[in-house]
């Protein structure tokens, strides 16, 4: 069965993985979570998906 890993990404590039943030720092740290992404990964480090943390929160349709 595929592994598959998911990533939370604060900001682009290599330093922009949120692990140390939430590890070290408050989480409220991070002043728009719509900003952020979900990469998944495969076993070998390969992107798999990327998925906006903005495409998994819909409006509020009046």
């Amino acid at each position: 069965m595929p592994r598959f890993f998911f990533h939370l990404r604060h900001a682009p590039g290599p330093d922009g993985l949120a692990r140390d943030l939430i590890a070290r720092t408050r989480v409220h740290a991070v002043r728009d979570w719509f900003a952020c992404t979900f990469e998944v990964t495969d076993e070998d480090d390969r992107p798999v998906m990327t998925v906006p943390f903005s495409d998994t929160v819909t409006e509020n349709e009046d």
